[in-house]
């Protein structure tokens, strides 16, 4: 049933046919009574020595909807208790109301009042408000922008820290840059392994084709005569490895990956060219060995953080709980790399990474605001996914959606009372 400018009811039909069970949530209650105000919003001018006012409509003013619930039975207190946690609970829901039909409605407030001598009952008042949709303009900000230009900034605190950490080791500053690039090399192999472990060979194929160019150049390091081009190499790869065509979920997968085996895998090519020796008298090379493995640890570590927050840019955010998921997963990483910056005084990276987090937190919240919300949703009674569907979304289509989220023995039937989590529209 709807309110809207040409709806036609069966005049065939009897009255009673037409009500409905009514509900919010998916959660069922029986009615008393219910009142429905509606109207125009209009601004009435009165002025001085004037008989006649001037009013101006500004548009159809919101539905309201005054409900008296109540619920009975032997149960009454854990339906009493369900249908309260439904009208407390955040977001918009679909009300069923029995003679007004179905509306997307927020609850304004509601009270409960029970009768100790008759017990097995209780009354449950309520007002909801009709939900609409913003379709107000306004300023949209280049979230996405913002995190890139951020990105820059902290490629270039990173690479600047690093810089002033490194040891060139007079003497050995040939010696000391290869193996730092084998190192950082390494790495980025060990990513792309990552890569090949999954997903369709096409899919491959074009992850190595995207990377082709950035290992060749990479591969040029061993040809490099400064930790300055290094560095970059190091920043551009990291990127590279970000912008593959893979899914936000396996590069995001990869990188995390690339992160966690990436002390270990540093230390094992420094290692090699600069050995520990078993005497307890620590060389020279040893020390410049280890400054370098803690900076080009840094180094990678940042890389990677940032090439993770340029993967969040390209994320659909599919619902709130995806992007609650996303922020979290980004902000252990970089927390943890902005905590060592700090620690280490490395003035420049430390500065960068907090600029870049809050671009990367700014964007998941202005986009996030469009995301669908999840909600538990109670199913009446039995029920097909297709007509669950069509019920929820308006959208038969969605049936695979759900069967997938609720894998039901079978399609057609869906056993009644079961709480599930759907997105709201």
């Amino acid at each position: 049933m709807s309110f809207d400018a040409g709806f036609e009811p069966d005049p065939n039909a009897d009255w009673k046919s037409r009500l409905q069970a009514a509900s919010f949530k998916g959660v069922p209650f029986f009615t008393l009574d219910a009142n429905y105000s509606f109207g125009r919003r209009l601004e009435v001018n009165e002025f001085p020595d004037r008989e006649l006012p001037h009013s101006r409509d500004l548009g159809r003013a919101a539905d309201r909807f005054s409900t008296t619930a109540f619920v009975v039975g032997p149960n009454y207190d854990l339906d009493r208790d369900k249908l309260i946690a439904a009208l407390r609970s955040k977001g918009e829901g679909e009300l069923v109301t029995e003679r007004y039909g179905t509306h997307r409605v927020r609850i304004v407030g509601g009270s409960v009042k029970e009768e100790g001598k008759s017990g097995r009952f209780a009354r449950i008042v309520f007002t909801a408000v009709e939900a609409g949709a913003n379709r107000s303009p306004g300023i949209t900000t280049d979230t996405i922008g913002k995190v890139k230009t951020a990105a820059v900034a902290s490629q270039e605190g990173s690479l600047t820290s690093f810089l002033l950490k490194v040891d060139d080791g007079v003497g050995w500053v040939n010696d000391n840059v290869v193996a730092t690039s084998e190192a950082a090399l390494a790495i980025f192999d060990r990513g792309l392994e990552l890569f090949q472990r999954s997903g369709p060979a096409l899919k491959i194929a074009e992850t190595s084709a995207a990377l082709s160019s950035q290992i060749a150049a990479a591969n040029g390091f061993q040809k490099a005569h400064s930790f300055a081009e290094t560095g970059s190499g190091i920043l551009d790869l990291a990127a590279a490895m970000a912008a593959v065509p893979e899914s936000v979920a396996e590069r995001l997968r990869v990188l995390e990956g690339m992160r966690h085996d990436g002390e270990d895998t540093i230390g094992a090519v420094l290692g090699k060219v600069f050995p520990r020796h078993a005497s307890s008298t620590i060389t020279p090379d040893e020390v410049i060995a280890e400054t370098n493995r803690e900076a080009l640890g840094d180094l990678v570590r940042q890389g990677i953080v940032i090439g993770r927050g340029l993967v969040l840019i390209e994320a659909a955010l599919a619902s709130d709980e995806e992007v609650d998921e996303l922020r979290d997963s980004f902000l252990g990483p970089i927390d943890a790399e902005i905590a060592i910056a700090g620690a280490g005084a490395d003035d420049d990276a430390y500065i960068a990474l907090r600029e870049f987090r809050t671009a990367v937190l700014i964007d998941l919240a202005i986009r996030g605001e469009q995301a669908p919300e999840k909600a538990d949703y109670t199913t009446p009674a039995p029920v097909s996914t297709l007509i669950l569907a069509s019920r929820l979304y308006a959208d038969g289509s969605r049936a695979t959606e759900l069967e997938q989220t609720l894998a039901p023995h079978h399609p057609a039937f869906i056993s009644g009372l079961k709480t599930i989590r759907v997105l709201r529209v």
